[in-house]
């Protein structure tokens, strides 16, 4: 999940047990980035492996280029 600020975000404890339970192999990690970050941050985990994002706020979702952000 990426969001700023993220560390109260509560979705990588319960994913990772949702994964647990479930017995899939899964890294479900918060990363704090900046919007002015954004882009940098996409780019460096564009390649595997990475297979997913969360935004949590609107401000990082509205500013790429993921489908469903409006760009």
């Amino acid at each position: 999940v990426l969001g700023h600020p993220v560390a109260h975000s509560l979705s990588p404890a319960i994913f990772r047990a949702f994964a647990e339970r479930a017995g899939v192999p899964l890294t479900y990690t918060a990363i704090d980035v900046r919007p002015e970050n954004l882009e940098a941050t996409l780019d460096a985990i564009s390649e595997p492996p990475w297979v997913g994002v969360i935004f949590l706020g609107s401000e990082l979702m509205r500013l790429s280029n993921f489908p469903g952000s409006g760009k």
